[in-house]
């Protein structure tokens, strides 16, 4: 009875204390005994025999048959409940602060931005891992160890600070209610998050970080250096005749199959350190279609097409503008833009040739006053056509006021300005134009205009005319000759024959077609001639042909391009991944070699090239030469993402889905999708795909890394005991020292600095992207080891060596000039990082934020002796 009241009040058997579950058991068992006693008569000899054996089943069953720690720690072992339960408080703190926030800012909106900066967590705020909560655990532990407590007013203090005093009584019992713990259990909680808290702030530095931090901050930016090195590669010390055996192999494999290369399996940067641990990989499939290869099957270019891509895109727009709208035209030229100058007293030039008489030739004083007579085109054009009507009935109403009329500079022009500003460019050229005309009726009768010539009907311009070029009386068959904008000449410069019966020929043109002074043509039009090509648009000789014929042969390749890549896209898409993504016991279903041979065919079958890649990392497909479509994108937005970046952006089970891209470097499209997507692990064994070659690869290079090091050496103190120059000096050593091996290759690079600012566009507009380790052109993945020998262990005129991050190469390195040097430029240097404000390393300082929140919690766990148990990769414990 008593076992059964007690084992009732709990609800959860698993959280029944060990000594109750003890107890439960021996009165259990006692009461049994004590029942098989009475016949007998010696049940209470019986009852005591099952007290002793309740209480051995019960001991038994609660340490014997209690799982292992979750955690093993010098100061306890934490069990996997107490893990959990750990991991739930986290939570309700990290919620309730949420809450608090949320209904105390409701109209605030950077609210998310503050709960994601005030939420408890040492490796990052609201952080629940179980590596983040045991850190709290292990603070806790040294808080208590210390006597560091935080009473209730603390957590009230917290409160109002994160609510800026917007809390109320009803609010936080809302809260609590909601997240259902009474108020006790709350701030318990909270007051062990906050005494984490503080402990890490008391012990290691907390977020504050040192003034000598910000000035390596600065000098990583800003320190300057120029070198002298040479490169003393690892692989050339290789032995030829080394094979690693498998034991050999499958010891290092074992030593570094947790970790990445570089890297410690605890996460932590350790440069020259292999790594086997396998990172994502993707498998690419892919049709291409090779602009050369394309280019092939569209077919030659005729003559025919070329002279009517000519007529097209050369001749179909006017003259004056082809500068902007011609391909390979000159830039336009309007007549009257430029300044009008007027020849000195009466030193006007005569023509060189004209057929039409003599006009009398207009004073000096005449022509400025007609060529300046301009106003604004919405003003004068109205203006224009009152005097015509006057001029055809013969009335003597002032010449100023004439229009244009055909046959004068104004009708080339508006024609030619006709396709590009229809109402503010004619407008304005009507009126230069009229004004023109007016200078000529001062010199020529109005009885004189039905002498008007014609022009042949093949020198008619293309377009239409307007109002302001066509009057009303003259006839509907006249139009004007096309001439030279350079032609354009003031009144007085051609005093004979800018009249309205005249016009110089166009380019081209013979100066016999020029009409007489009745109108009449001197010569036929010679019809077998075509006629010249516009002024400003280059004659089709061969260059440009060429140059038509590559552009032709250009836009059909790439519409061809085009059109396979489509097809090949619907093919994939409805011939192949719809039936390689349905369930195998579908009878349609294809396998995924039936899928690549179906793609093979195809491609031979259409001109396009298969490809498929082995499983690649991203850095390994964004960087391939040999399968450049990592570095392809989007068609639509050839600047949009990569296809490296859409590959690993993607979920893994986003398989045989095609896709299209356009390398716009080589001009190859793409119809791709992935054929495989292999998560981030532990390697089990050497036979895995493409381990047992990483793994020999780093067998040799660990070999041979000694015997370089030494040659670096060697080259450095004779570099530093010799007083020829440094590059003249190694210019005449061979690699490994050996007589006819290969010479180094000493050269000067810089200046660089530790760090620069990157150039990328940051995702975030309102956060620039931090600062990355300077490269060097020619070397290999620089690192922090050889900045730091560089910047801080080498004085200029020192050699020194140092080594790149993945110890492939070593460098004898000889610092040539560093900036700043000399006291005047160190004090400018200190007042410059004065001046600076702390902002400006914002990235660097979250960096190293993130760096020293590792540090210290390794330490933290050293000290404590943290392990965590069945642990399975290096990214589920940290």
């Amino acid at each position: 009875m008593f076992s059964f009241v007690i084992c009732g009040a709990i609800q959860d058997p698993r959280n029944i204390p060990a000594g109750l579950m003890i107890l439960a058991i021996a009165a259990l068992m006692a009461g049994v005994f004590w029942v098989a006693g009475l016949q007998s008569g010696k049940s209470n000899e019986y009852s005591v025999w099952g007290l002793v054996a309740g209480v051995l089943i019960g001991v038994g069953m609660t340490f014997w048959g209690q799982p292992g720690a979750a955690v093993y720690t010098n100061s306890g072992n934490i069990s996997q409940t107490e893990l959990t339960e750990l991991r739930q408080r986290r939570v309700i703190a990290n919620q309730f602060v949420a809450d608090a926030l949320l209904r105390t800012n409701e109209n605030n909106p950077f609210v998310q931005f503050q709960i994601a900066q005030l939420q408890f967590g040492f490796q990052r705020p609201g952080d629940t891992s179980d590596r983040d909560v045991i850190a709290g655990e292990m603070l806790r532990r040294e808080g208590r160890r210390l006597g560091i407590e935080v009473p209730r007013e603390a957590v009230t203090e917290f409160i109002n600070a994160i609510t800026n005093r917007q809390m109320t009584a009803n609010l936080f019992k809302e809260i609590r209610q909601r997240l259902q713990l009474s108020e006790g259990e709350l701030v318990e909680i909270l007051q062990d998050e906050i005494l984490a808290r503080n402990v890490a702030g008391y012990l290691f530095g907390g977020s504050i970080l040192p003034p000598e931090t910000y000035w390596e901050f600065y000098r990583k930016l800003n320190e300057q250096v120029t070198a002298e090195l040479v490169v003393v590669p690892v692989e050339d010390f290789v032995p030829p005749d080394l094979e690693p055996t498998d034991d050999q192999l499958q010891e290092l494999f074992v030593k570094y199959r947790n970790n990445l290369p570089n890297r410690s399996a605890e996460g932590q940067i350790v440069e020259g350190q292999p790594g086997f641990f396998q990172p994502r990989k993707v498998r690419l499939a892919y049709l291409e279609a090779a602009y050369d290869d394309v280019e092939a099957l569209v077919g030659e270019v005729t003559d025919e097409e070329i002279e009517q891509y000519y007529e097209e895109q050369y001749k179909r727009v006017p003259a004056n503008l082809e500068g902007s709208m011609v391909p390979g035209g000159a830039a336009p030229e309007f007549p009257g833009s430029g300044p009008q100058l007027t020849p000195p007293g009466d030193a006007t030039p005569k023509p060189e040739s004209t057929d039409t008489p003599e006009t009398p030739a207009e004073s000096p004083s005449e022509t400025p006053a007609a060529d300046s007579t301009e106003a604004p085109a919405t003003d004068e054009a109205p203006k224009s056509d009152a005097p015509k009507e006057d001029a055809a009935e013969g009335d003597a109403a002032p010449s100023e006021e004439m229009s244009a009329l055909p046959g004068t500079d104004s009708e080339t022009i508006l024609g030619a300005l006709s396709d590009a500003q229809p109402v503010l460019l004619q407008d304005e050229e009507a009126d230069d134009a009229g004004t023109e005309a007016a200078d000529d009726s001062d010199e020529k009768p109005a009885d004189e205009k039905p002498a008007e010539p014609e022009t042949p009907a093949e020198d008619k311009p293309a377009e239409p005319e307007t109002p302001a070029e066509k009057p009303a009386d003259a006839p509907a068959g006249d139009a004007p000759a096309p001439e030279k904008a350079d032609d354009k000449k003031p009144d007085t410069d051609t005093p004979d024959t800018d009249t309205p019966d005249t016009a110089k020929p166009a380019d081209g043109e013979p100066a016999d077609d020029k009409p007489a002074a009745d109108g009449t043509p001197t010569t036929p039009p010679a019809a077998a001639d075509p006629p010249a090509p516009p002024q400003g648009v280059r004659p089709l000789d061969a260059e440009l042909r060429l140059e038509i014929r590559d552009r032709i042969l250009r836009e059909r390749t790439l519409a061809k391009m085009e059109e396979l890549t489509e097809e090949a896209y619907n093919y994939m898409a409805n011939e192949i991944g719809f039936y390689v993504n349905a369930s195998e016991d579908d009878p349609a279903h294809i396998s995924p070699e039936d899928a690549a041979a179906k793609l093979k065919a195809y491609a031979d079958e259409h001109g396009l090239i298969y490809m498929e890649t082995p499983l690649l990392t991203y850095t390994e497909l964004a960087t391939s030469e040999d399968y450049p479509i990592g570095q392809a994108a989007d068609p639509s937005n050839p600047r949009s993402a990569s296809v490296a970046n859409d590959a690993f952006s993607t979920s893994p089970q986003d398989v045989y889905r095609p896709r299209q891209a356009v390398d716009i470097g080589t001009d190859s499209r793409f119809s791709y999708w992935k054929t495989e997507d292999v998560a981030a692990h532990v390697p089990e064994s050497l036979e895995e795909d493409g381990v047992r070659e990483q793994v020999a690869e780093a067998f040799r290079l660990q070999e041979a890394r000694p015997k370089a090091e030494e040659r670096a050496d060697a080259l450095a103190r004779l570099a530093s005991d010799s007083d020829k120059p440094f590059l003249e000096l190694l210019s005449e050593q061979t690699v490994d020292g050996r007589e006819g091996s290969l010479f180094l290759n000493p050269r000067e690079v810089g200046p660089f600095s530790w760090m620069r600012r990157s150039t990328a566009v940051s995702p975030n507009s309102f956060q620039q992207p931090p600062p990355e380790l300077t490269q060097i052109p020619g070397l290999n993945d620089l690192g922090d080891d050889f900045m730091k020998t560089v910047f801080n262990d080498l004085q200029a005129g020192e050699v020194g060596v140092a080594a790149n991050a993945d110890r492939t190469e070593y460098y004898v390195v000889r610092i040539a000039r560093r900036t700043p040097s000399g006291e005047e430029e160190l004090k400018k240097f200190r007042d410059g990082f004065l001046a600076e404000s702390t902002t400006s390393f914002s990235e660097m300082e979250r960096q190293e934020r993130r760096e020293f929140g590792t540090n210290w919690l390794d330490r933290l766990f050293e000290k404590h002796d943290v392990r965590i148990a069945e642990r399975e990769t290096p990214a589920e414990q940290y």
